[in-house]
């Protein structure tokens, strides 16, 4: 496998599998006995490198005379990818944001594969820096401007060559990628351009004024969230009102209206997606899943915590029957935990708080995100808690804390943690704490 034969009108290619020589390099080491994490890990590295080198070594050669290199079209879609395996980063960055590099990418390997895969390799070299020890600087600075300029460069070239609903397309990536690492001005600014590329009824417009009322909410803006849901509800409904995304636009109203304190309307809005998403229950479990869990957070804020309760064990058991594993399932186990720490029962609340923690322990190793970090030190606070551990409790707390104060990712949970861990300080008798956080 390190090489494949195809024929194209009768001449044979041969195709190079890059990432193949790397595996086989390794291997060959832990055969020799020189099995170090370290010495594999360097060796898989260099090999990355001397593809980076030697192919752009070889670009710079065809452009001198003016050949047509076979290999163009797999570097182009692999180089970053090579780079960053490498950890070239800086010249990953450089390419990223090069304006040459990006179009020639579009002109190479088409438009849509080309976008994905310029937005796939920002996401892949924002996680490989965070991840890597060795740098000191968060990486989020480098990636926004990286996102922003890949943005203003597509926007322009996408105009001129007259793909405007591709390029709104393109943009709404962009801007959902800002958004993921907390760059919500940012995302919207993309979304705005985005919009004014398509017209005002299409379902893309639909989409994109999701994408807005999920940052407004995240901004709890209820203003704009109301009036762009409001539209967003009216383009999809004209268009597609069996989709997935109406229903979700309705539970996006429903959680607006939490955010403004009309818990009934609210309600009834949830049930409304509710109803929405059960004529094709087949293809929307998950969302399902999540509107029972919303239901039941929004009983314990209006203090029906048998209600609560009985909606939270719902969910619980329609996400279990799914075989779910997500960020949404451990944060229902941890409403739960909590909903079962108000009702007195210190043992069920400790096995829901376990539940949690192990699945937001599972998801950090697939990546390591501070929304993970911060629920991981309040359930372990909570824990402590419970099992009469002051001194752990406050450990816990202030790690969360610190972690809220410098994250650049602030969500929906943040108000109602920052509740809980003072409602959790006024039963271990500090006030002055309790009133900090409030």
């Amino acid at each position: 496998g390190l090489l494949s034969t195809f024929e194209i009108d009768g001449v044979l290619h041969i195709d190079i599998h890059h990432e193949l020589q790397a595996e086989y390099a390794v291997r060959l080491l832990r055969k020799m006995q020189l099995s170090a994490a370290a010495t594999s890990t360097e060796t898989a590295r260099r090999w990355h490198g001397i593809f980076v080198s030697s192919y752009l070594d070889r670009m710079e050669g065809s452009q001198k005379i003016k050949f047509h290199d076979p290999v163009q079209s797999y570097a182009f879609d692999k180089l970053i990818h090579h780079m960053i395996k490498a950890r070239m980063y800086d010249e990953a960055v450089m390419r990223l944001q090069d304006e040459h590099f990006i179009i020639e990418r579009i002109e190479v390997m088409k438009w849509e594969k080309a976008i994905s895969s310029l937005v796939a390799d920002c996401a892949a070299l924002k996680k490989a820096m965070r991840k890597d020890n060795t740098i000191d600087k968060n990486p989020y600075d480098t990636i926004t401007t990286t996102y922003l300029n890949l943005g203003k460069c597509i926007a322009k070239y996408g105009k001129s060559i007259g793909k405007k609903p591709e390029t709104a397309s393109a943009l709404h990536s962009i801007g959902f990628s800002l958004a993921e690492i907390g760059q919500y001005a940012d995302a919207i600014s993309q979304y705005k351009t985005a919009l004014e590329m398509v017209a005002k009824s299409s379902i893309i417009a639909g989409t994109i004024l999701y994408s807005c009322c999920v940052v407004y909410l995240i901004q709890r803006d209820y203003e704009k969230v109301s009036k762009n849901v409001k539209e967003c509800i009216k383009v999809i409904n004209e268009n597609d009102k069996n989709s997935e995304l109406y229903a979700e636009a309705l539970m996006l109203k429903a959680e607006a209206m939490m955010l403004d304190h009309d818990y009934q309307g609210a309600m009834e809005f949830f049930n409304f997606s509710l109803e929405a998403l059960s004529k094709n229950s087949t293809n929307k479990r998950v969302q399902i899943g999540i509107v029972l869990g919303r239901q039941g957070h929004l009983y314990q804020l209006l203090g029906e915590i048998d209600n609560a309760h009985e909606a939270l064990s719902k969910c619980i058991e329609w996400k279990e029957k799914i075989s779910e594993s997500s960020f949404d399932l451990a944060g229902v186990y941890n409403f739960m935990g909590d909903v079962c720490v108000l009702r007195g029962n210190r043992k069920d609340a400790l096995l829901y708080f376990d539940l949690a923690y192990r699945m937001y322990e599972s998801h950090m190793e697939k990546e390591l995100r501070e929304e993970y970090e911060i629920e991981i030190h309040i359930l372990n606070g909570k824990t402590d808690n419970l099992n009469d551990d002051k001194e752990g409790c406050y450990e816990n707390f202030d790690i969360a804390i610190e972690t809220m104060k410098r994250s650049q990712r602030p969500n929906k949970r943040t108000i109602y943690n920052l509740q809980v861990m003072a409602r959790t300080y006024a039963k271990i008798e500090d006030q002055n704490m309790a009133m900090k956080l409030l």
